[in-house]
């Protein structure tokens, strides 16, 4: 199918022995030069799996299990304006329509503690969602 409008791009649902299940969006792209150059690239959504993501240990962030938030950064003056960065993106981010949650906040702790590499002085910081 060659898309041509715009139209809504829903996931495609396949069914087999009276069970459907929702696959993820793929799409294939071509560029083709003049000259004799092709290129092509397949992508695909990716959609996470919430089953085995692991968040706070007892499975909630309150104020008896806050979510510990790494930063790190090579000296003092560069970790302070990477948790300035942070508030400011969590402050930017909490709006009316996105609001932020146990769940955002464990998942932020999460990505900070296996997500990267730790270059200099770390620091945790603990909290919870108040709400």
């Amino acid at each position: 199918m060659v898309q041509q409008g715009l139209s809504e791009w829903k996931r495609p649902v396949w069914g087999q022995n009276g069970q459907t299940k929702e696959y993820p969006r793929c799409a294939g792209i071509s560029s083709f030069g003049a000259g004799g150059a092709n290129a092509h690239i397949v992508v695909a959504e990716y959609i996470p799996s919430t089953a085995n993501r692991p968040i706070a240990p007892s499975g909630a962030v309150n104020q008896e299990n806050p979510a510990i938030v790494l930063l790190s950064a090579r000296d003092n003056n560069r970790l302070v304006a990477q948790a300035q960065q942070l508030l400011t993106a969590i402050r930017r981010e909490n709006r009316d329509d996105w609001q932020l949650s146990e769940e955002v906040l464990a998942d932020m702790a999460y990505t900070l503690q296996v997500g990267r590499e730790t270059p200099g002085k770390p620091v945790g910081l603990a909290g919870h969602f108040t709400g």
